[in-house]
């Protein structure tokens, strides 16, 4: 159930999560709201400015920028008999292509007229290239749980991929429970295949399997392409989602 975010205040909600001395803020912009850090710098600044309409420095300072906090997802669901904000930015201090933005998340709760802080947990998670983090999206991996979809793309000497990154909120704590290579490609070998997450909703349980269904051409250990198709199964122990070696 999605409820529509008319009263969601977003600057009320990065100042909840960042409350250190040296944040400044933009003014509410929705999801276009931003924060930046002004006691953190990041060098070799190429002119790109994450956080705008916060303006970047300018080369009276090295033309070095400040960290910045921005938004990658907000979205409603109901939980609990509640209904909830699930809130997560990207604090960006680099633009290398090895450079990993810090994943933070929040949960509110609504009430009567306003929107309150349930918890949030700062840097729980780095992932992304070039100083950005990849899409997030909200997915039922449960009877009453919710699970945050990441598709982390990754290059390599010719090879380039995604693996899919599962994480889920246990006891007020984020935790990354699933992480599997769905889609790879030589472009040079002519070779590649991708993925499709599906979720296996069976009434009553309280963690859903999750299959990985993969498909398309793929090098042999003969040095030959070959076509495939195959499914892996991932159920719930304990702690995290483990490959599945039967049906």
């Amino acid at each position: 159930m999605h409820v529509p975010l008319d009263t969601f205040d977003f600057l009320k909600a990065l100042r909840l999560m960042f409350e250190w001395p040296h944040m400044i803020f933009s003014e509410n912009l929705g999801r276009d709201t931003v924060a930046v850090n002004r006691s953190i710098r990041w060098s070799t600044f190429s002119g790109w400015n994450p956080c705008e309409p916060i303006p970047s420095p300018s080369a009276s300072t090295n033309e070095e920028q400040f960290e910045c906090t921005k938004y990658i997802l907000a979205e409603s669901y109901y939980q609990d008999e509640a209904t909830k904000v699930l809130v997560l930015t990207e604090t960006i201090n680099g633009e290398c292509h090895i450079c990993m933005p810090q994943i933070s998340g929040a949960v509110f709760l609504k009430q009567e007229r306003d929107w309150i802080l349930d918890f949030k947990q700062l840097n729980f998670l780095s992932i992304g290239s070039w100083g950005q983090a990849p899409p997030a999206e909200i997915i039922q991996i449960g009877k009453n749980r919710f699970g945050i979809l990441f598709r982390h793309h990754f290059a390599s000497t010719g090879i380039s991929g995604e693996e899919i990154v599962i994480v889920t909120e246990i006891d007020e704590l984020f935790k990354t429970v699933l992480i599997t290579e769905s889609t790879l490609s030589n472009v040079e070998e002519g070779w590649s295949y991708e993925s499709e997450v599906v979720v296996s909703e069976e009434v009553g349980r309280d963690w859903y399997d999750i299959q990985i269904i993969t498909m398309g051409v793929r090098k042999t250990q003969a040095g030959t392409r070959e076509s495939f198709e195959e499914t892996k199964w991932f159920t719930w122990d304990e702690m995290s989602y483990q490959i599945r070696t039967s049906n």
